[in-house]
This record gives structure tokens, sequence and C-alpha cells, in this order.
């Protein structure tokens, strides 16, 4: 079954993916694969997204089929995390929780941003963003470390375990033979 589908309705859509700093930092197709995800489903769905990204990593807005995505960079010259607070808190006040409508969230790298991810998808919103892990149990516990600092560890579980509607994991491999797109592959579990 397509991702695309898969997704639909409320909840929270983690993308994690492995890094190998020593041979290839991040680039494992995460936000490649989140952006597809995002466009396929506003073609075939319509609706509207709403992406808080830091930076816009690749182009989204406008027009999709019937569909429509706006995205948004965070405040710069602030903090990393008050600026996705702020974003969240906008987002939370203007974008309504209704059928076809996704929240995207770049990437979830502190607490703050992970709960508000898991309020917002609890909340009927359906929340795509990626998180950097080496395995599904690895992206779920670092989704709960991060989340248990402002809500403690039984709350931050509780949370996850109502809002998560689907994980995938994803590696990019790549071969020193062949040039272009024959060069890697992706492997990953859902």
């Amino acid at each position: 079954m397509p991702v695309a589908q898969m997704a639909e309705g409320s909840g929270l859509e983690d993308i994690s993916a492995l890094i190998r700093r020593q041979l290839r930092p991040g680039s494992q197709g995460k936000s490649t694969t989140l952006a597809a995800t995002v466009r396929s489903r506003l073609e075939r769905y319509a609706g509207f997204a709403l992406t808080i990204e830091d930076p816009i990593e690749l182009p989204l807005h406008g027009v999709h089929g019937d569909g429509t995505c706006v995205q948004t960079e965070i405040e710069q010259g602030m903090d990393t995390t008050e600026a996705y607070a702020r974003a969240m808190r906008r987002a939370m006040r203007s974008f309504p929780a209704i059928p076809n409508t996704m929240m995207v969230l770049g990437e979830v790298r502190d607490a703050v941003t992970a709960t508000d991810a898991l309020r917002a998808a609890i909340n009927g919103h359906l929340v795509l963003t990626t998180v950097h892990a080496d395995s599904i149990e690895a992206g779920l516990k670092r989704l709960e470390v991060y989340a248990s600092q402002s809500l403690g560890s039984r709350a931050a579980l509780d949370l996850i375990a109502s809002a998560t509607r689907i994980v995938i994991h994803q590696e990019l491999r790549l071969s020193l033979k062949g040039s272009g797109w024959t060069r890697g592959r992706i492997n990953g579990e859902v």
C-alpha cells in the first residue's frame, strides 16, 4: 500500500533514517521522501499542506493538482527551538484540523518541537516530520526522550501511542560502482 494512502487522516508520520557520519552525513533521502509524500497526497486527495522548515529544503510551495502547499521558514536570528515553537503556535491558531490537511515539520530535534508535533497530532492534525535514528525503535525512542523532557516519560509514551499512525525507516546505500541514480539504493521498513 502506498505511504500516501496509509497516512490518511490525522496522526504523526515519523520518517526516521540512518546516519553514518563517517561515510555520508545525513542525506538519507528523508526530506525527499517527505516532500514526495506531501506532493503525492495533495495531487491525489487535494487539500492543504503547511510546512514549517529550517531551512526550506525542497520546493513544495504552490498548487499540486487540486491541493495547495504553503511553505514557511522559521524566523531567522533567534534560537531555533523558540523559532519552531513560535511557528507551531501560529500554525495551531490559523490551521484547522480538517480532512485532507497536513502540517509538515522539517525535523524534530528538540523537546519543544517533539511535544508540539505530538500535541498537534493528538488534536487531529496529520503531522509529517523526520527524525534522525538508525531504526524505527530508535526513532520512537528519540521522540520519547525529547517529549519526556517537557511531559514526563509516561505522558510522552501515551501521546506517542495515541498519535502515531505510521513510522518509516529508510537508509540510502551508495555504491562506488555506477553513477547518478544507479549509485544509490534505498532500503527501509514500515
